[in-house]
């Protein structure tokens, strides 16, 4: 309780000695607050920033301080300028409410992206993604294959082999993901009952189309591409420069007897790592250098399509300069048409720390540290700061004008979901939503 009135306190304190709100006050390093319960290298980013040319940073409580939660400090040392956090702990609802701009996962409504279940409702038609169908537990997974695999419009061998991906909405790490088709839906089924069982609640789950013929990595193994993307909360898109390859550990095949075999079909680093043998690390790329021109306009386009659905959803935001920070998986076809996978908010890096590569160690510092100048120290300090230059790409301009929201109001982001949801559920008749 005294650790929150601190903060509560400190942000209606954080413009003193400030230029408007804008330059940092002689003498006065910008003061962050960065969740001690989250794995995060913006801590050390950011204390380092001063030796790059870039603002003085320091915490604004001291992990002593937090532990004792005294309220004895005085208001120059109370002072939050920057928080960052994913979860909503009590203290960093303290933080976050009140600090000058707030990163991590600050947008208001932005779980219509990272959750996969919303995800696929939210992309239903859109002709840059894949087809995917969103249901309502395990029953609503058989009850999909049946109708796909047991009517006679169902018999001939086409859809029978055609694959799908079966995703629990709710898992992470690369858990509760299974190859699909009319050959091996009653095993499936039978796994997605056995994971609501050890749940001992309904699942939600997302049918999605199964990209056969994907763009192969060295010729032969199947891969994706993690990308890191800023959404600010006037909804400007900006994509990193660079890129991480994620790639399958064995090489790509689609025969039936291989299916279950998740080191042909899964890229996700947390299920890869650990065969040290197979595993290609985690190699990166200059995504316009790697896209070229007419391939990075189609990755635009695809991930443009996704945060202008979502915009509904996320109309009300308290700061302009607050943002998300997300982790955007992408496949390609063999005709190099990009399809978005899904959106993770935060993006785990969490795989990256142990024993890490130092070209890989260069990438997540950069990653860091030209986020904190172009999208913390420009607007607390009134310009980009040292680093910013180059790192960014905008995909999506930022609104012509933004109107800032009282916290309250941020809750009929939710509401809007919850009407569409609904709308969804009332057109349909079963447990399958789309």
């Amino acid at each position: 309780r005294g650790l929150q009135a601190r903060l509560q306190s400190a942000v209606r304190r954080a413009g003193r000695g400030m230029d408007g709100g804008k330059g940092q006050a002689a003498g006065r390093p910008l003061r962050f607050f960065a969740s001690p319960h989250e794995l995060s290298w913006l801590p050390r980013v950011l204390v380092a920033r001063a030796g790059r040319g870039g603002a003085r940073f320091e915490p604004a409580l001291t992990e002593r301080e937090e532990e004792k939660g005294s309220d004895g400090c005085d208001e120059e040392q109370d002072t939050v300028d920057f928080a960052w956090a994913h979860s909503q702990s009590s203290i960093n609802r303290a933080a976050m409410d009140r600090a000058r701009v707030r990163g991590g996962n600050a947008v208001a409504g932005a779980e219509v992206l990272e959750d996969k279940f919303k995800l696929a409702l939210l992309l239903h038609g859109e002709r840059t993604a894949l087809r995917s169908v969103a249901v309502r537990g395990a029953a609503g997974v058989e009850e999909w294959c049946m109708a796909s695999y047991s009517q006679p419009a169902a018999a001939d061998a086409a859809t029978r082999d055609k694959l799908w991906m079966l995703k629990d909405a709710g898992a992470n790490c690369g858990d509760g993901i299974f190859v699909l088709n009319g050959h091996n839906w009653r095993t499936v089924v039978a796994k997605a009952r056995a994971a609501e069982a050890e749940a001992r609640r309904e699942l939600p789950f997302v049918i999605q189309e199964y990209i056969e013929k994907p763009e192969l990595w060295e010729g032969r193994f199947k891969y994706h591409i993690r990308m890191y993307i800023v959404l600010r909360a006037d909804m400007g898109v900006y994509l990193h420069h660079r890129a991480l390859v994620h790639v399958a550990n064995k090489p790509f095949s689609t025969t039936q007897d291989e299916l279950e075999d998740t080191q042909v079909h899964l890229t996700n680093v947390s299920k890869n790592l650990h065969n040290t043998e197979l595993f290609h690390g985690c190699p990166i790329i200059d995504v316009q250098q790697y896209f070229g021109p007419e391939r990075f306009e189609r990755l635009r386009n695809s991930l443009g399509a996704a945060f202008r659905a979502a915009q509904p959803f996320m109309v009300h935001q308290v700061n302009g300069d607050d943002f998300a920070h997300i982790g955007a998986d992408i496949m390609l076809d063999d005709s190099g048409h990009p399809y978005l996978l899904e959106c993770n908010i935060p993006p785990c890096i969490g795989n990256y720390n142990a024993e890490m590569l130092p070209e890989q160690l260069e990438f997540f510092h950069n990653l860091f540290d030209s986020m904190v100048a172009r999208f913390v120290e420009a607007p607390l300090l009134g310009s980009p700061g040292c680093g910013a230059a180059g790192s960014w790409i905008e995909l999506q301009a930022p609104r012509e004008e933004f109107r800032p929201a009282a916290g309250p109001m941020r809750g009929l982001n939710s509401l809007a979901w919850k009407l569409r949801e609904r709308r969804a559920a009332e057109a349909s008749a079963t447990a399958i939503l789309i």
